[in-house]
């Protein structure tokens, strides 16, 4: 090698030995490693929230930690593939929302001889003329006619 031009090799090592390129390298690793074991924590407290078995959770932590800290990231995008579209508190807010609305939908009076929407507080049906309720002789409040 000419005598004027430096050696690509020692100008490399002086490079990576150098403290505060090695300081900056072990933080990289440290940060990796964290990142790693917070996306497994990660994985198992999501799989907690959706499913009632208690095995899948250790399963889906054990994944991505099984995976190392240089590939957890297909690991990840496989546990967001096969895991389930509901959490729990999804699922159990969606049965509510249903029961709701059947209990609306049923609350609707129909008339008994005709199907037609009535009231609560109406007499009679106005479209068949049956009678719906009955005032009470003693309190003036609606009765049911089945109730005389």
């Amino acid at each position: 090698m000419p005598q004027g031009l430096p050696d690509p090799g020692k100008i490399w090592n002086d490079f990576i030995h150098n403290p505060i390129v090695e300081l900056l390298g072990q933080l990289i690793v440290i940060y990796v490693v964290l990142l790693w074991l917070g996306t497994a924590y990660w994985a198992f407290r999501d799989m907690q929230a959706r499913t009632e078995n208690p095995i899948l959770p250790y399963f889906a932590a054990a994944l991505i930690i099984f995976f190392t800290p240089l590939l957890f990231v297909f690991a990840v995008i496989l546990y967001l593939i096969v895991r389930p579209r509901e959490s729990l508190a999804e699922v159990y807010e969606r049965s509510l929302a249903e029961e709701t609305l059947l209990a609306e939908v049923e609350k609707n009076r129909l008339c008994p001889t005709c199907r037609q929407r009535v009231g609560t507080d109406w007499l009679v049906c106005p479209n068949c003329r049956t009678r719906l309720h009955r005032i009470c002789p003693a309190c003036t409040r609606l009765a049911e006619p089945e109730w005389a």
